[in-house]
């Protein structure tokens, strides 16, 4: 396994062109990939949480909704601050002990009815009691992000290391593969797999 390993490493050393990739090649890789490095729409969100068991009867979904709704009104009402009622009531713990700050979140990765809740109202404004399938979210919109794409100087090391990386792991595999056919291995077929794939795989890093 360390000699295979060594061999590889070789065999990459000396295929791969130092030079690569060079600037033109790393901006056409940018330019061929927009959505690679489009930063989707965000949003500050906070979040007071109430958990509703799935077998929880109409009785106790009736009892958390009434406390959603007095946690709303009372925040609303300027009687209690969301930080406050965050820390006494919210079961998510990391946001409840951050004011209920759940941070920045990619829009379109949020429930569907949270996501909806939060386009419906103002900067700071409080959400009536929104139901999902876990339970009930009081949510308090912050600012948005909107949607942009990141500067090629930004990522341009990123890019010209992701493509080294590609091409040494392209190197190997056709190494593995010669290897493979020239010295064909007596072994049942799953084992053979995994062999190929541990020698074939990336080892980098990055």
């Amino acid at each position: 396994r360390v000699l295979a390993e060594a061999y590889l490493n070789q065999v990459v050393s000396g295929n791969l062109d130092p030079d690569f990739p060079t600037d033109e090649q790393v901006r056409e890789a940018y330019d061929r990939n927009p959505d690679a490095f489009r930063v989707p729409e965000r949003m500050h969100l906070w979040q007071i949480f109430l958990p509703v068991a799935a077998d929880a009867d109409s009785t106790a979904r009736a009892e958390v909704l009434a406390l959603a709704k007095r946690i709303s009104g009372e925040i609303r009402a300027g009687k209690s601050t969301f930080a406050a009622m965050a820390k006494a009531h919210s079961a998510h713990d990391a946001s409840r002990l951050n004011d209920g700050y759940m941070g920045v979140i990619k829009v379109s990765e949020l429930l569907p009815a949270v996501a909806g809740a939060a386009a419906a109202l103002e900067v700071e404004g409080v959400s009536d009691p929104v139901s999902t399938d876990s339970g009930l979210h009081i949510i308090k919109r912050g600012q948005t992000i909107a949607a942009e794409m990141l500067p090629f100087d930004a990522v341009k090391d990123r890019v010209r290391t992701r493509l080294r990386r590609e091409a040494a792991l392209k190197i190997r595999r056709a190494a593995v593969e010669k290897i493979v056919e020239q010295y064909p291995i007596e072994a049942p077929s799953a084992d053979l797999e995994t062999w190929r794939s541990e020698l074939g795989a990336d080892t980098s890093g990055g």
